[in-house]
């Protein structure tokens, strides 16, 4: 037997769910249902890989999201250099490990026990400057019991410890322990309706599933060694209750010449007068149908959906990608708001209420999950998003190729905007009744100037309907064909037509607005 801390308290387990053989025929439930009753929550981890599988998923669906510092500006944020005391707080939590590895191991602790603890290790100017994580079985939550080596410091401690005499501790052994204040804790945990101190793990609502689980791999685990086959019943027409010897000979004969996988079907040959019917497995009892029950359930449990599970059986092409991203919407997001939460009450403000006391690091400082990289689109839907934005004024090309890592170009710092786009006070009105596009239109008597010294040309009325023409079936400006377009035109009436498609082409305008333009010039 072996005891562990379980929720802050002590409980007896099996020294492992595979100590004592499948195969039991003694009193009372199998160990290894009873093992699911009582064991620690490392051990429900460590050997069910229906638990393991979910919580290493989400684990891996959270390390996907980068974990970064801000600082608040006049004009917005902006993320704070590793060089800063917060920065390198955030980009490494814990000398010993990456950041990565810190925030993997916080993730499945409080998937795991309900709690995370961290240990706040602060610089001489009293700044935080690691956080070093401790397992919560090394944790215990209540009153001196006089076995700590360090007396309780009231300076440090918080109103609610001061009050009500309860603090937490670091318990070095049976009759040791170190008094840690509040303030020297990072703390992230789940909610507890009992203890609003402790978390409460969300395996506690598992125990009973994986208990059935437990006697679904016992029932298999007998059936393969019998022959992976539905057990029989061997029936006499003589009364055979008077010869238990003779009833144990038949039974060990044929479990010796038809037990295991390797006696698969093998002939079986009965005395005269005995006949064997055959009685079949429970639908019920079928062990693959049973873990795929559990997968259901522990994924339910830590809301975590089927598709974001690795499980696509239901998927396809359309909705797996959707359902992945809902997964982040919904339930990572929350969990990472929730770090988000605690890591501001515990690391940046630290005063736990009191007031009189600076915070740990300046409100204009946050560390945040960035989203927007997990929730974008297929990379036809980034391009046609980065469009728009661009068109728009929301984002610069630099800022749009810092994104791709690529070079800066020499202008790309300048916001673009649409010249198609209207003020909001001349909504709905059509070209007709806008205002004329105004452009540096040639005098009449120079436009009648230049088709003189050309020798001819379209002129008048005939030149409006070639023009207009050629303009007919254009589908956006920037295809226009400049020389054709002007085409057997005189060289006043082509000057006109080229300054008109010079003014669309730096406007951006719609192919009705060049139209509509030039209707109006007056061609000689």
């Amino acid at each position: 037997m072996a005891v562990g801390y379980s929720g802050g308290s002590a409980v007896s387990t099996y020294d492992g769910p595979w100590s004592t053989p499948l195969e039991w025929s003694g009193p009372g439930p199998h160990p290894l249902t009873d093992y699911f009753r009582g064991c620690t929550y490392d051990e429900i981890y460590r050997c069910q890989p229906s638990v393991r599988k979910v919580i290493d998923r989400r684990a891996v669906l959270q390390s996907l999201v980068p974990f970064k510092a801000f600082e608040r500006t006049g004009d917005g944020r902006e993320e704070v250099a590793a060089s800063r005391l917060f920065g390198r707080l955030v980009r490494t939590p814990c000398p010993t490990m990456s950041q990565r590895a810190w925030l993997d191991w916080k993730r499945k602790t409080k998937d795991i026990h309900g709690t995370a603890f961290s240990v706040i290790a602060f610089d001489v100017g009293g700044k935080p400057m690691g956080l070093d994580p401790i397992h919560p079985m090394r944790i215990r939550f209540g009153k001196d019991q006089r076995k700590s080596k360090r007396a309780p410091d009231r300076s440090r401690m918080t109103l609610e410890e001061r009050e009500t005499g309860r603090t937490w501790w670091f318990v070095v052994g049976p009759n040791e322990e170190i008094h840690f204040p509040r303030r020297e804790l990072f703390v992230w945990k789940t909610y507890n309706p009992s203890d609003p101190n402790w978390g409460l793990s969300k395996l506690e609502a598992l125990r009973g599933t994986l208990e059935d689980d437990a006697a679904a791999r016992a029932a298999m685990e007998a059936l393969w060694k019998r022959g992976a086959r539905p057990h029989y019943v061997i029936q006499s027409k003589d009364n055979m209750s008077n010869h238990p010897a003779v009833v144990q000979q038949i039974k060990d004969d044929a479990e010796q010449s038809h037990g295991g996988v390797g006696n698969w079907w093998r002939p079986l040959v009965l005395d005269e007068g005995m006949d064997i019917k055959e009685l079949r497995f429970e639908s019920g009892l079928e062990y693959l149908g049973l873990r795929k029950v559990t997968d259901q359930e522990v994924g339910a449990v830590y809301d975590l959906s089927g598709a974001a599970n690795h499980d696509h059986e239901h998927s396809t092409f359309t909705n797996a990608r959707e359902v992945l991203r809902d997964s982040f919407r919904t339930s990572m997001a929350s969990e990472l708001q929730s770090f988000e939460a605690a890591f501001e009450h515990d690391v940046r403000d630290g005063r736990h209420g009191d007031t009189t006391r600076d915070p740990n690091f300046a409100s204009t400082f946050y560390a945040e999950h960035v989203l927007e990289g997990i929730l974008k689109g297929s990379p036809e839907e980034q391009i046609d998003a980065a469009a728009k934005q661009l068109q728009t004024g929301q984002l610069t090309i630099n800022e749009w190729r810092a994104k791709k890592n690529m070079p800066s170009v020499e202008g790309g710092d300048v916001p673009l905007v649409n010249g198609a786009l209207v003020p909001l006070t001349m909504a709905g009105q059509t070209s007709a009744t806008a205002p004329a596009p105004e452009i540096d239109l040639p005098d009449p008597s120079e436009a009648l100037a230049l088709s003189a010294g050309t020798g001819g040309g379209l002129t008048g009325h005939e030149a409006v309907s070639t023009v207009m023409g050629r303009l007919g079936r254009l589908q956006q400006v920037p295809d226009l064909d400049v020389p054709t377009l002007v085409a057997d035109l005189s060289e006043g009436n082509a000057q006109l037509v080229r300054r008109a498609v010079a003014a669309a082409f730096v406007d951006n305008w719609e192919p009705k607005q060049l139209r509509d333009l030039i209707r109006r010039l007056e061609f000689d």
